[in-house]
Parts: C-alpha cells; sequence; structure tokens
C-alpha cells in the first residue's frame, strides 16, 4: 500500500535508519509488521524497539 506524507512546515524531517531497519525486520517476521516506537538516537539507554530487535535477531539464528 503506497503512501503519500505531506509536511505542512516546507522541509522534510529526519527519518532515523535505525529506526526503518527495525520495522522492516517486524514486517519480515511471522507475525507481521508491528509498529514500535522510535529508538533514541541521543546516546540514552536503549528503548524497547532495540530490545526486541535483538531478541528477534536471536531467535531466528537458534
Amino acid at each position: 500500500m503506497p503512501l503519500h506524507f505531506t509536511y505542512t512546515a516546507g522541509k522534510v524531517p529526519p527519518i532515523n535508519p535505525d529506526w526503518l531497519r527495525i520495522l522492516s525486520d517486524s514486517a519480515d517476521s511471522p507475525v507481521g509488521l508491528v509498529v514500535l516506537p522510535e529508538p533514541r538516537t541521543d546516546g540514552g539507554p536503549a528503548g524497547p524497539a532495540l530490545i526486541g530487535r535483538a531478541s528477534s535477531s536471536l531467535g531466528s539464528s537458534l
């Protein structure tokens, strides 16, 4: 399903490539796409999305 976004500020906001990777991994899982919160990019502790990605990666390698 194609999506189209219109930004009112006239500037496209930056997209977090780590978050896109996490969402892509989720979409490729048996469960399908699960919308997860964007991980922090300010050097803080990993959020739930990063923890979920790590455990799904471990599970797929077993």
